[in-house]
């Protein structure tokens, strides 16, 4: 028992991620239960399929023990030299990582609530409780104050890298001029700082209506923050949430720390019952990274057109427009009832449509 608590506390003080007990033979089960409650899940709970072992025996044994204590916990059995268990040693690790990565991260708040959407906001406290993730709020002046310190010569530098590889800029002489697109850049600039120094893991932002209304949008910023590239280079794409959706914005962090590739947010926007799909389009931005899902920005970025934000959105600005293209993907929402979290997963495939598809909905936006 003694040494079961030392070891425990052992790993814990090495910061592991997650714990497996691993079971060849019979194991008192009070031993995995001490070494549980000293220690810091999540725990995998593995066996032997040896029939003249009793592996199996101590790991139900030891779950046995740790439902009485209400500890969760996982279960596999089988050899390693078995694919599918070890996907499943696998899959426990990542997101073990994911679970306790997330404990300590802190979340900016930029803005408050967009458009009265309840299920965008969040519970500081139950974040804390339950993910260990803090929320830090931010005003969206600070966007503006900041957005005055950005050098002209970044300006111009981002200016001159989106005019060289964007596929295409509708200029219209309104909402979209050369000078709105540099503002866009400039706040887009002064997002990056603010998530630079307050040490924010990943962020929303309110946008609508004090932004979008009276500065200009803030797409350009979601699309090449959530990205793994600007016009500054390579970079670890930061998750940038539209219309602070915090429940948004946590789902796209869980999932961006499973895969290390960036992650986009969407609107159900409508169902096509002709072509049998899902139609995802929202006023916001997608990472540019999906127009090919190559690591060249310059073939993603050919694929994408900004166009002038919509009218109701005077400040003006670009959208930034693309279409996924097709293959695999996985959708996820965090969403909770009565306060209690759950995610529902889809696994999907992104398809193809010809472009016009896109003025049946916002053609101006992501799809």
């Amino acid at each position: 028992a003694k040494a079961a608590k030392e070891e425990s506390l052992k790993m814990v003080g090495k910061g592991v991620d997650g714990v497996i007990f691993s079971y060849g033979v019979f194991a008192f089960p009070n031993f995995s239960a001490i070494a549980a409650e000293n220690g810091r899940g999540p725990f995998l709970l593995a066996a032997n399929l040896n029939p003249d072992w009793p592996g199996m025996v101590a790991m139900l044994a030891a779950g046995g023990a740790l439902h009485h204590l209400g500890i969760d916990h996982f279960r596999v059995t089988g050899g390693v030299s078995d694919e599918a268990v070890l996907e499943k040693y696998l899959t426990f690790c990542r997101c073990a990582a994911v679970a306790s990565g997330l404990n300590g991260q802190k979340y900016g708040l930029i803005g408050g609530r967009s458009l009265g959407m309840y299920s965008a906001t969040a519970s500081m406290q139950q974040w804390q409780k339950q993910f260990g993730v803090d929320i830090e709020h931010v005003d969206q002046s600070e966007i503006l104050r900041l957005a005055a310190e950005v050098p002209e010569k970044q300006v111009e530098k981002a200016f001159l890298w989106l005019s060289e590889n964007i596929g295409e800029i509708k200029y219209d002489d309104k909402r979209l001029t050369e000078e709105k697109l540099k503002t866009q850049i400039r706040h887009t600039e002064a997002t990056k700082r603010i998530i630079r120094e307050n040490g924010f893991d990943f962020v929303g932002v309110k946008c609508h209506y004090e932004m979008s209304r009276h500065y200009c949008t803030q797409c350009l910023g979601q699309a090449f923050i959530n990205d793994p590239y600007d016009w500054d280079g390579p970079k670890d794409p930061v998750v940038f949430s539209c219309e602070a959706d915090s429940d948004g914005a946590l789902t796209m962090q869980i999932l961006k720390m499973l895969t290390g590739d960036p992650v986009i947010f969407m609107d159900v926007r409508h169902w096509d019952a002709e072509h049998e799909v899902m139609v995802f389009c929202n006023c916001g931005s997608q990472a540019t990274w999906y127009a090919a899902r190559s690591e060249d920005p310059r073939e993603n970025l050919k694929h994408v057109t900004l166009y002038p934000c919509l009218e109701i959105y005077a400040g003006g600005g670009a959208h930034v427009n693309l279409m996924t293209r097709p293959g695999q993907a996985t959708i996820a929402r965090l969403n909770r009832t009565e306060g209690r979290y759950r995610m529902d997963i889809i696994l999907a495939e992104f398809v193809e449509l010809p472009r016009e598809k896109m003025a049946e909905t916002t053609e101006e936006w992501p799809h």
